[in-house]
């Protein structure tokens, strides 16, 4: 869910009341798309904060991110050292937020990856054999 930077606390307990989501961070753009941080449920929720205040004034800056040009294997690394689930994509050039990337979709990947490097083991299995019988065949027609 990424949420506006200058949205009150009080409107996104608001829509969180509304729509309840699943997340427990957000993700924080100004009004171009650009990346500013992410905002915890927590930090919303907490009644020791201004209803009005803007979200800027929980917002944890610095937060990790990767760009669309990272390996799968940054952003996992990312998210194993601070414990994260999910972590925004910006674009490499503008630091526009493009999407997210989560723990479950990089298992994914690594699963097709893995599913694709043994196809092409058992293709190249099957080609050695086929060499092989073609090799034996020139060897025995060459005896002959």
């Amino acid at each position: 869910l990424i949420l506006s930077i200058h949205s009150t606390i009080k409107e996104v307990r608001e829509f969180i009341g509304t729509y309840f989501p699943s997340e427990s961070t957000f993700i924080v753009v100004d009004q171009e798309g650009h990346f500013n941080g992410t905002v915890a449920l927590s930090a919303i929720l907490n009644t020791q904060n201004d209803a009005d205040a803007r979200l800027e004034t929980v917002l944890k800056k610095g937060s990790l991110f990767v760009k669309s040009s990272d390996s799968l294997e940054k952003a996992l690394e990312l998210m194993l050292s601070d414990d994260h689930e999910l972590i925004p994509v910006v674009s490499t050039s503008e630091n526009v937020v493009t999407g997210v990337i989560s723990c479950i979709e990089i298992i994914v990947a690594c699963r097709t990856r893995i599913a694709e490097s043994k196809e092409i083991k058992a293709n190249l299995s099957l080609n050695r054999q086929q060499f092989n019988r073609l090799a034996k065949r020139k060897r025995t027609i060459k005896m002959d």
